[in-house]
C-alpha cells in the first residue's frame, strides 16, 4: 500500500461504487453533490475559484454527517469515530499494533497506542463480566469438587483466607 492508499472492505468498496454510479458520470466524486461540482467548475472557468475556496471547512460536512447519524438513530459521534472504530476492530481481530500503526499511516506509535487502549478497556470489562459470572455460578467450588488435585485445593484455601 502506498502512502495515498486506503484499505476498504469489499462491501464498502461495492457500496461506494453503487453511490458513484447513482451520482452520474458528470461528477467524478461520490460525496460531492453534482450541483456543487458544477458550481465549482463554473467558478473555475470564470477564474473565480482559488485554492482557498477548495479547502473544505468542517462546518460544510458536519450538518450532512449529523443527518446521517440521525437517520441511523445514533445520538452522538464524529466522522473520525468511524476511523477509530475500524482501527480498534483491526486490533481486536489480531492485527498487531505495529501493523495497525503502519496501515493507519501513523508515524508516532503513541497515536496508535490510544486505539489499543480502547481494546484493552474492552478486554478488561469483558474479563470482569466473565469472572463475575464464574463466581456467581460457583465455578471455583464446582471445580474443587470435581478435582482430586490437592495442589488446587491448597491454592484455593490460600486465596480464600
Amino acid at each position: 500500500m502506498d502512502q495515498y492508499g486506503i484499505l476498504l472492505a469489499d462491501e464498502l468498496a461495492i457500496a461506494l461504487a453503487i453511490l458513484k454510479l447513482a451520482a452520474g458520470h458528470s461528477c467524478p466524486y461520490v460525496f460531492l453533490p453534482e450541483s456543487r461540482y458544477k458550481h465549482i467548475q463554473r467558478r473555475r472557468g470564470e477564474g473565480l475559484w482559488t485554492l482557498q475556496h477548495g479547502i473544505c471547512p468542517l462546518n460544510n460536512f458536519t450538518p450532512r454527517f449529523k443527518t446521517i447519524r440521525r437517520k441511523a438513530n445514533i445520538a452522538h459521534g464524529t466522522f473520525h469515530d468511524l476511523r477509530r472504530t475500524y482501527l480498534t476492530r483491526w486490533l481486536q481481530n489480531r492485527l498487531g499494533e505495529y501493523e495497525v500503526m503502519h496501515l493507519a499511516g501513523h508515524s508516532d506509535f503513541q497515536t496508535t497506542h490510544r486505539f489499543y487502549l480502547a481494546v484493552q478497556t474492552d478486554l478488561v470489562e469483558r474479563a470482569r463480566r466473565a469472572s463475575s459470572m464464574s463466581f456467581a455460578q460457583n465455578f471455583v467450588a464446582n471445580l474443587l469438587q470435581q478435582s482430586n488435585s490437592s495442589d488446587l485445593k491448597k491454592i484455593y484455601s490460600f486465596t480464600s483466607t
